[in-house]
């Protein structure tokens, strides 16, 4: 939710999160969700863990 008073700001410009809406940067996430969890179970750490 969007904070009413920046929406009233005209210093302000709000637009969507759209950054990794891309196919190459899709394909990019998921490769590395599975490269993830192959190394967790496979015995290692997590390449990018969670803390």
């Amino acid at each position: 939710m969007v904070n009413p008073e920046l929406l009233r700001r005209p210093q302000i410009v709000v637009t969507p999160h759209t950054a990794s809406a891309g196919e190459a940067t899709r394909d990019r996430m998921c490769q590395l969700a599975l490269d993830n969890v192959l190394a967790v179970l496979g015995g290692g750490e997590a390449l990018t863990p969670v803390k």
